[in-house]
């Protein structure tokens, strides 16, 4: 995605390239997360982002490790 966010701001490719990317990143950590085991789940954190932020990939990828290392 720092490539993505590089060329987005070197004119190289459009917002809508940039949009089709993330969500195909999005797309790819909700079937990584699916496909895991639903384990019991011992502990529980809140992660947010701040009012209008729309960057939420990096978030998302926490969650997912966090949602792994709390079942091993």
């Amino acid at each position: 995605m720092y490539e993505i966010g590089k060329r987005w701001q070197e004119n190289k490719i459009s917002v809508a390239d940039e949009h089709l990317a993330t969500a195909t990143c999005d797309y790819v950590l909700t079937r990584f997360q699916l496909s895991q085991h639903q384990l019991l789940q011992r502990h529980r954190a809140l992660l947010f982002c701040i009012e209008g932020e729309e960057h939420y990939l990096g978030i998302k990828m926490i969650a997912g490790l966090m949602r792994e290392q709390d079942g091993s």
